[in-house]
């Protein structure tokens, strides 16, 4: 843990939580703590007492800049998912953020809305719910998609406004990589009475029938229940109509699929209030992408005294006995040419009571059940034509209130379920790395460095293509992960510029190792590791090829915009025009070693960082010395190296090297100079 400022800190329950080595920064004004939790421990909550957010404040006036990370971390570490989080997501295509998002009973009292500026935010100090705000961020939704490569399914509660959902729609538009799917559902289970939402839209229907000229009982129908139905899909109308409106019209049922969830034990009404769609709009298909139910199976059918096999056996009943009904409902989808999909299902053996609790939860633990789960998904989901199924949930502790989670703690994924999730999606096809395809990514050598760029070339990296700037959620944190892939050098997180299928471009941890380094790719389908040549300064120009030679990539640094130089016409979009004696330049370069202030690892830099000694800095142009004027990191991996082009005897394409303590980038890079 760490804070800017000072306080006195202890747990708040001594015998589960406890502070070791703390120590007081004042340079920094910053203090740092290992705090201890036992065991067993349910809350951490800790005291902080005597507080001065600086040295010269007094006291009791609070602390700023909280940061507390869990072990394995490094107390500095910008990563906002654990890696066990990241990589327990592997097996799925789609993730649901019903709960992330806290779309359950966070509706104000109708007539009250939720407007945009009621969200959660990144800079907010917690992510958890306080006043109007529910739910995390919408920014750490995008986050997590981009990172892991996965569809989303999101909920949008049912008192936001308009302007909400147009917001939201283009936040998402702006910072989801197009490459991912939207499922959309208009907040959930607006049927059942145990959450507010349902009030909420009993209330709104009740208002618009008493204002009058509603679309919802125009056809005389007067039954409260009915009319509700029918609002729940008049919204989500309104939602595809206003993401329409941001993505459009070709995005909807493509990458924006809006879903209509109802009460799966009454198919009737599904049909009633799709007829009613079809009457009032059109078509649901234009609307809607697919259809969507429950598909849980419980043991209430099981004996009080019911042994984990007798559990088991009443389970897998349910499970068939739902077959008929999962029939009606795909007649219904396919009737009006929609999907049919599951927006919950798996085990359920929650309600609360306590009657023979201990079999309910082992039944969840028994090899048994590993069959069961794909019994009930592979047979009568999909074998009845089925298309996806979301699995609820996750992870979660058992208890008498439901054995929901695939896993019990998301530390540990061996387990019957999570077994059951892999059997069915089939062995993933490992990562390759091939034979000498680490290498510098700006020179192409089987030389790699610290704090620079390595391209990383094989295959089964990932499913997508795309780069770090959708990973980025607040403008500085480099992302770990990328697409599904993650990098380690030497056991420490890389960060990862662009992931594909056959390439990964990542940022090497700083250091000064020698050596021979051991590069790891880990991805959901397994991990793969190969052995690289590192050095501590391995200086490389980044480059273009144009007539078959190589090019460095370099600015005129006295211009007011980008001119690179070039031979006119040679880089197609931007301006460029050759060099000549005299000129001042901006070359671009990496692994040119440690700076003299540490920069700040894994975030987006926001100030130049120079070279601890600028004597060790060479740069001749044919053989000529030019006058290196500054040298340093100035993007994150990315030297940025100032010279005055000296006097020169020729024009055309000449060689440049840059020379840092002894060691020279490669001879076959050239620029072009005018006489």
């Amino acid at each position: 843990m760490s804070f800017s400022g000072q306080a006195n800190l202890s747990g708040y329950d001594a015998s589960g939580v406890s502070i070791k080595n703390q120590v007081y920064n004042s340079a920094a004004n910053r203090t740092s703590a290992d705090v201890i939790v036992k065991l067993g421990a349910g809350v951490l909550s800790m005291t902080f007492t005597n507080t001065k957010p600086t040295a010269t404040s007094a006291v009791h006036t609070g602390t700023t800049n909280l940061r507390l990370i869990r072990p394995g971390y490094a107390g500095d570490s910008t990563q906002v998912y654990t890696n066990e989080f990241l990589d327990s997501l592997a097996p799925f295509s789609t993730i649901r953020f019903m709960g992330f998002t806290e779309t359950n009973n966070s509706d104000p009292a109708y007539p009250a809305v939720t407007d945009w500026s009621d969200r959660h935010v990144i800079t907010d100090a917690t992510q958890q719910s306080y006043g109007a705000k529910h739910g995390a961020a919408w920014e750490y939704v995008a986050l997590l998609a981009n990172q892991t490569g996965k569809d989303i399914w999101i909920n949008i509660r049912a008192s936001a406004t308009d302007d909400y959902v147009r917001q939201l729609a283009t936040l998402l538009h702006v910072r989801l990589n197009p490459a991912l799917k939207i499922y959309i559902e208009h907040s959930n289970e607006v049927w059942n009475p145990l959450f507010g939402q349902n009030a909420y839209n009993l209330a709104a229907t009740q208002a618009e029938i008493k204002k009058g000229g509603s679309a919802l009982n125009r056809d005389g129908a007067n039954d409260l229940n009915t009319l509700a139905a029918r609002r729940h899909a008049k919204r989500l109308v309104e939602i595809v109509n206003i993401f329409k409106g941001v993505y459009g019209d070709e995005a909807i049922n493509d990458s924006v699929r809006v879903v209509y969830a109802w009460w799966t034990i009454f198919p009737d009404q599904y049909t009633a209030v799709l007829n009613w769609v079809k009457e009032t709009y059109g078509p649901p298909s234009q609307f809607f992408y697919a259809l969507a139910q429950t598909h849980y199976f419980n043991d209430s059918h099981a004996a009080n005294n019911a042994s984990t096999a007798g559990v088991l056996a009443a389970m897998r009943a349910d499970s068939d006995n739902g077959i008929a009904n999962t029939d009606a409902l795909h007649a219904v989808a396919q009737g009006f040419g929609l999907k049919h999909v599951v927006y919950e299902g798996g085990p359920d053996n929650g309600g609360g009571s306590t009657t023979n609790v201990g079999s309910r939860i082992l039944a969840n633990r028994d090899p048994g059940m590993r069959d069961l789960i794909e019994h009930d998904v592979r047979d009568n989901w999909f074998g009845r034509g089925g298309d996806l199924y979301m699995y609820f949930a996750l992870s979660g502790a058992y208890s008498r209130y439901g054995c929901w989670g695939l896993a019990e703690d998301i530390m540990s994924l061996n387990t019957v379920k999570f077994q059951a999730v892999q059997d069915m999606v089939g062995p993933p096809p490992t990562p390759i790395i091939n034979p000498g395809a680490v290498l510098n990514s700006a020179s192409g050598a089987a030389i790699i460095a610290p704090g620079s760029f390595v391209s990383i070339y094989g295959q089964n990296f990932t499913s997508l293509a795309y780069g770090w700037d959708w990973a980025i959620p607040d403008g500085k944190t480099l992302p770990s992960m990328v697409a599904g892939a993650r990098v380690h050098i030497n056991n420490q997180d890389a960060y990862v510029s662009y992931a594909s299928p056959t390439q990964l471009n990542v940022l090497a941890p700083p250091g000064t190792f020698a050596g021979t380094a051991t590069v790891d790719v880990i991805t959901g389908n397994g991990t793969v590791s190969a052995a690289a040549t590192m050095l501590p300064i391995s200086p490389a120009f980044f480059t273009f090829s144009y007539n078959s030679y190589l090019y460095l990539v370099s600015v005129f640094g006295d211009s007011s915009e980008p001119v690179y130089v070039a031979a006119d016409g040679a880089l197609v979009g931007v301006k460029s025009r050759p060099a000549k004696s005299g000129d001042r330049l901006q070359l671009f370069a990496e692994g040119l070693g440690a700076t003299a202030m540490p920069y700040p690892v894994g975030q987006v830099l926001t100030q130049p960082y120079p070279l601890a000694d600028l004597s060790q800095v060479q740069v001749t142009v044919d053989n000529l010395p030019a006058v290196v004027q500054f040298a340093g990191m100035t993007f994150a991996g990315v030297f940025q190296v100032n010279i005055q082009v000296p006097q020169l005897a020729r024009g055309g394409d000449l060689p440049v090297v840059l020379t840092v303590d002894g060691q020279s980038t490669p001879a076959n890079v050239f620029m072009n100079f005018q006489k």
